[in-house]
């Protein structure tokens, strides 16, 4: 699930790379509108998701085709969670995610997907792993299945986020500061009283 809008949390804007499988040996068709490509991503830092990295090869004519986010783990069927349709260049490019405000604790799970727009012109050129170690935090998925045929098989990508403190943290802070607070008031307790000595200058009370 979605960390509940993280709690109305601002972030950084910094971006930082979270996940990524970077291994090449394959190549993936996402111009036949008959394939259905979902990538399933395990999150390790929690804050907001703003970009994610692709490795395109333009061996033919570029094609668009539908991107799509979808929160959870596995083969998603449900309504998307962010949805555009991207043009890619050759080699890397990102896709901006930013405007969905989708925010992931540590340990969550989402998938992106493509669906080709058509024609099919050209196999294989969104760039993947076809052998070890690929992306060992999730799968990927064609069609419901996730029997590509080799494994491992995963799309090449990078995860971009600007990192939040997740609530908990929050909390801890605030316990912190409340019992340095509580320190201080009670130092504050147990300090003898100051009073004006005889000749003015000030001393420490003494029982």
């Amino acid at each position: 699930m979605l960390g509940a809008a993280a709690l109305a949390l601002s972030t950084s804007g910094l971006a930082v790379v979270d996940q990524q499988n970077l291994t090449f040996s394959a190549g993936f068709n996402v111009n036949d509108p008959a394939f259905t490509w979902q990538q399933e991503v395990r999150t390790g830092i929690a804050g907001q998701l703003l970009s994610i990295d692709l490795f395109y090869d333009a061996m033919t004519p570029v094609q668009p085709f539908l991107f799509f986010i979808n929160a959870g783990s596995g083969w998603q069927t449900d309504a998307n969670d962010f949805t555009t349709v991207v043009t890619p260049v050759d080699g890397t490019f990102a896709v901006d995610v930013s405007s969905a405000n989708l925010f992931f604790g540590v340990g969550s799970m989402f998938v992106f997907g493509i669906v080709g727009l058509g024609p099919d012109v050209e196999c294989c050129n969104l760039l993947g792993s076809g052998l070890a170690p690929g992306y060992a935090q999730g799968r990927l998925f064609v069609n419901g299945s996730a029997n590509i045929g080799f494994e491992p098989a995963d799309l090449l990508f990078r995860t971009n986020v600007a990192a939040v403190p997740e609530p908990e943290t929050y909390v801890l802070m605030l316990l912190g500061l409340a019992a340095a607070g509580a320190l201080r008031a009670r130092s504050r307790a147990h300090r003898p009283p100051v009073r004006a000595g005889a000749n003015g200058s000030a001393e420490t009370a003494r029982s």
